[in-house]
């Protein structure tokens, strides 16, 4: 489980609401501060789409063409799946900070 980075508390992200859809934050339910993913979580999904697109595109040559695409898009799966699993431990929450401004805590 991950913590707060304002009170440190253990979060379950699957049971906190989401603010929306257009809103890339989230409500601690113990201090109601704002928290988000830290920058290198965002590098590592837009990593992940990158990977999803190609095994993507390994799918529809595999429908459109022969089974020669099958193990490419196998790979691309299976690679997509372990950067997933990484990704995922690597991950911790941080202040969130929206247009370069401090985070609510930090304000006086």
């Amino acid at each position: 489980m991950k913590i707060c980075p304002y009170c440190g508390i253990e979060i379950c992200i699957r049971r906190l609401p989401h603010p929306g859809f257009f809103k890339n934050y989230r409500i601690c339910p113990n201090c109601q501060e704002k928290f988000t993913v830290d920058i290198d979580t965002k590098y590592r999904q837009a990593f992940c789409l990158c990977i999803v697109l190609v095994s993507l595109v390994f799918t529809l040559l595999l429908y459109m063409k022969n089974f020669e695409w099958l193990l490419p898009a196998l790979v691309s799966y299976a690679v997509f799946g372990l950067v997933l699993y990484w990704g995922n431990k690597k991950l911790f929450y941080v202040p969130y900070k929206k247009d370069g401004s401090k985070p609510q805590s930090e304000k006086s």
